[in-house]
């Protein structure tokens, strides 16, 4: 997946105010070895200049023919979504390991669980993880 963010692009200001050139900032989800990656992806010129003083990345891979670099900010582990896709019958047994999993998984890519709202029934899963960047809210799953 690949959306324009309209309210944010870069402009050039080589050789003077005259030779503008105006580009797009992008987010990206995919997939990746260890989850879902999901970053920025950049005029690589501009990454190549202010990279320095931006926070530590992911990734970082270079699309040569388009001019372009995908940052990666975050990885979603693939077992954070277990829950939604395990064939296997609801134990507390299965709950428990999953849980386990999930939360080994969360803090090796920096991410925390919390549950937000108020329920009608208790609920003993996050409906949203969160990292530095980004939120992930499973009710919208």
């Amino acid at each position: 997946m690949r959306e324009d963010l309209d309210i944010i692009s870069i402009i050039d200001e080589k050789e003077g105010y005259h030779l503008l050139r105006n580009e797009k900032v992008r987010f990206f989800a995919k997939y990746g070895g260890l989850g879902y990656e999901i970053g920025l992806e950049l005029p690589d010129w501009w990454w190549d200049k202010n990279k320095a003083s931006c926070p530590p990345v992911v990734s970082e891979t270079k699309e040569y023919s388009f001019g372009t670099v995908r940052v990666a900010l975050a990885v979603i582990p693939y077992r954070e979504f277990d829950v939604y896709w395990q064939p296997v019958s609801w134990s507390k047994d299965f709950m428990d390991r999953v849980d386990k999993t999930q939360e080994e998984h969360r803090k090796k890519f920096g991410w925390v669980a919390e549950t937000v709202g108020e329920f009608d029934v208790p609920i003993d899963w996050p409906t949203e993880i969160n990292n530095k960047y980004f939120t992930v809210q499973h009710n919208d799953v």
